[in-house]
């Protein structure tokens, strides 16, 4: 079960993934950066689900 920092953790570190993917100076790195928050959002997701 996530706690309130696992959540606050995995929102904040999807947040600055995407915030690198949009300031990424080529394809790759967007890609990637958009790759991990997107598996943060998933952990997020998971965990929540865990805890209903």
């Amino acid at each position: 079960m996530p706690t309130e920092d696992d959540r606050t953790y995995f929102e904040r570190r999807a947040r600055q993934e995407r915030a690198r993917a949009e300031q990424a100076s080529n394809p790759i790195s967007y890609k990637l950066h958009t790759e991990m928050a997107r598996r943060y959002e998933q952990r997020l997701e998971s965990e929540m689900r865990l805890q209903a």
